[in-house]
């Protein structure tokens, strides 16, 4: 689901952001409304932390789908990471 959500926002925000003269006066009501979606993510994010650990802990499944699960996990904190260098987790503009 955090994913999801985080595919969400980046087309969101590109479909929002087509024309850059938008944000000329300031940042526009359906971007705001689009910036909770990084929060949201952000709270998944940390429940898929929990859930790897635990099945790694306990061996649910076999290993590659465990790995899987670990690689996802990854590259949602990347990008988590990544939204929070730009300031976009939250509603710091």
């Amino acid at each position: 689901m955090a994913g999801a959500t985080l595919v969400g926002f980046l087309a969101g925000v590109s479909i929002i952001l087509r024309n850059p003269g938008q944000i000329a006066f300031g940042v526009p009501a359906s971007l705001r409304h689009l910036l909770y979606l990084p929060l949201i993510a952000t709270a998944l994010g940390a429940g898929l932390i929990v859930f790897t650990i635990l099945a790694w802990q306990k061996r649910y499944r076999h290993f590659a789908g465990r790995l899987h699960c670990t690689l996802v996990v990854f590259a949602t904190i990347g990008l988590l990471l990544w939204l929070d260098y730009w300031n976009l987790i939250g509603f710091r503009y």
